[in-house]
């Protein structure tokens, strides 16, 4: 417990503080502090409010962070240990610095924190504006951190280059809560004499020492966005960041220009609000990007396939980049037909394989459970992720995904309007039974039960970032499944992305993630794509029978088997014609076999061209 008494304590260094005894404030002197259950080991950061160092926590030999902040100079505690502290504690986020203790005192106080190696945000900067790809993740993650804050209650009041950690490899940490306030709290405004923050990220009612509220933290945010855009701090007035870099879009400065409104009133009303607006109006320079990587990469496989092509040539050849195996399933030869001239070009020759029975069986057959169902279906593997593709309009999505692979697998993830699922992530109170209002549901009879079943929590590998956990053991129900309604429809003929990421905690079990469309065929439509939707469809039992219409079920069920460690997993599919009525509309997760395996980050969006026949 800190404040305790024990037995090891470091030799005193000059500038420290003493120990606190019996409950008595700590008092700055001329010494390194002592803390009662925690020996400092250096400082290693200084700013206007305190002074931080790495420790060591002695009740559990763990490194931590100790600042030891000021109290404001009418005395108050920066924060209030009965109320605001317990909060910041509680909180639990992959981007927010993790609180263990807080001790309270008249003169200072001290704040344990996680300790995170690497430096700040404010050295990784240099002269120049940084990357819009690089910017826009780096701000989607603070942007997240800060509405995760504000979810709980509490206003950070200090966002700043300096006070975002940047450990290497690892998440970044929304750090320094020292001006930290409650909402609730801050709404009442505060004292002219204790208005705090640093001048250039402070918002002007935090300066005057009015009232706060996220839109004070949303100031800040438009700040550091309109920094690291432009590589310099915005003027009182605003000038168009086009001026220092020419590659933004032109949608940027209305964002950023909203952001940095002096009136509250003026700004996003939200940090959520914010973040999606600003990303949004990145976004379209991401994805030209991204489409001329892909594009770039499809030249390299033509360009090597040419060279190595030439017969008799003595020139020496680059290796190609590895292309991805392609196999081509279908239940009779005619089926194939549908990939005609949608693999011209390949390095790797595409693999055709006529199914004849449930499972694949050959040494050379794809490495699945079982086919991909409805067929004629393309399954695609490359190093670190699995696709599926089904055509149903012609070639031309076939080799737009083609082309696009594997880059397609790690485009960044969509904002959350552009996805078609909910709470895919899975973060929150996201599952409920069959008639409750979360947006993943599952049947009354699939609750957790001796092991079996379906739940949110965290893994092993992941212990603060929630996923969906399916458990099944022999003897078991069939499956355990959730399904989500798509509340909307596009248009028929858009190319719709389906992705995942999956792994498998233990045994064999089998996993399918697929759509469900409902259809109303008219009985009179004859034509070659009603009768390929008749021949790869089902019956639909529970829609409502309508005059001249056949209902019907548009299901995709592409089964995999989860590796051990997580891994991308992708189906791509045109939207039927037919497909209107909105019950029975849903993203189906369904497990069978035995094992655990664990879901997250489940997508659907609109492949980004829009590619339509």
């Amino acid at each position: 417990m800190a404040g305790a008494s024990h037995s090891r304590h470091p030799k005193r260094r000059s500038g420290e503080l003493a120990p606190s005894h019996q409950g008595r404030p700590l008092e700055v002197t001329e010494t390194i502090p002592l803390i009662a259950g925690y020996e400092l080991l250096e400082k290693v950061g200084e700013g206007g409010r305190g002074v931080v160092y790495r420790a060591c926590q002695l009740s559990l030999q763990r490194t931590v962070a100790v600042k030891v902040v000021r109290t404001p100079r009418r005395g108050a505690a920066p924060l209030n240990f009965e109320g605001e502290t317990r909060l910041l504690a509680s909180l639990s986020h992959p981007n927010v610095l993790a609180i263990h203790d807080f001790i309270p005192g008249d003169k200072l106080s001290l704040l344990v924190t996680e300790f995170v190696e690497g430096t700040s945000l404010r050295a990784m900067m240099q002269s120049g504006p940084w990357p819009i790809s690089k910017t826009a993740a780096l701000l989607d993650k603070v942007a997240r951190a800060l509405s995760y804050i504000h979810e709980h209650g509490i206003l950070h009041l200090d966002l700043k280059p300096e006070n975002i950690l940047c450990p290497p490899g690892g998440e970044i940490k929304l750090a320094d809560f020292g001006l930290a306030q409650a909402s609730r709290e801050a709404q009442a405004g505060t004292d002219l004499d204790q208005a705090e923050g640093t001048v250039d990220y402070s918002s002007l009612e935090q300066r005057h020492g009015l009232a706060v509220d996220e839109r004070s933290d949303v100031y800040s945010l438009a700040v550091l966005s309109y920094e690291l855009l432009t590589g310099r701090l915005p003027g009182r007035a605003y000038e168009k960041v086009s001026r220092y870099n020419v590659q933004l879009p032109a949608a940027v400065d209305e964002v950023l220009r909203c952001g940095l409104a002096r009136r509250a009133e003026h700004r996003p009303a939200s940090v959520e609000a914010f973040r999606s607006a600003l990303l949004a109006a990145l976004l379209p320079k991401t994805k030209k990007r991204l489409a001329l990587a892909a594009a770039l990469v499809l030249i390299m496989v033509l360009v090597a396939w040419f060279v190595t092509g030439q017969k008799g040539s003595n020139q020496p050849t680059l290796p190609a980049p590895q292309a991805p195996h392609v196999w081509l399933l279908g239940d009779e030869p005619d089926s194939l037909a549908a990939f005609d001239g949608m693999i011209d070009g390949r390095s790797e020759p595409a693999r055709f394989l006529q199914v004849s029975t449930r499972a694949p069986e050959g040494e050379t057959d794809p490495p699945l459970p079982r086919w991909p169902e409805p067929r004629p279906a393309m399954f695609v593997r490359s190093t670190d992720a699995d696709g599926f593709f089904h055509p149903l309009y012609g070639p031309t999505s076939g080799r737009t995904f083609l082309a696009a692979w594997p880059a397609a697998a790690r485009w960044p993830r969509r904002l959350p309007e552009d996805n078609f699922v909910l709470a895919g992530d899975f973060s929150g109170k996201r599952l409920w039974e069959h008639d409750g209002d979360g947006p993943w549901k599952k049947p009354p009879t699939q609750v957790w039960n001796r092991g079996n079943g379906i739940e949110v929590a965290c893994p092993p590998d992941r212990p603060d970032d929630p996923a969906l956990l399916l458990d099944k053991s022999e003897g078991a129900p069939a499956e355990v499944m959730c399904f989500q309604w798509l509340r909307r429809a596009p248009e028929p003929g858009t190319v719709m992305f389906l992705r995942y990421r999956a792994r498998a905690e233990e045994g064999t079990g089998r996993l399918t993630i697929g759509p469900t469309m409902p259809l109303y065929l008219p009985n009179e439509d004859r034509g070659p794509l009603a009768e390929a939707l008749r021949k790869r469809s089902k019956s639909h039992a529970y829609l409502a029978p309508q005059p001249g219409m056949e209902a019907r079920e548009y299901r995709l069920e592409d089964c995999i088997q989860p590796s051990p460690e997580w891994r991308t997993y992708c189906v791509v599919w045109e939207w039927p014609p037919y497909c209107t009525e909105g019950n029975g509309r849903n993203v189906v997760i369904e497990y069978r076999g035995t094992g655990k395996a664990w879901v997250d980050d489940v997508e659907i969006f609109v492949w980004p061209s829009g590619t339509k026949p």
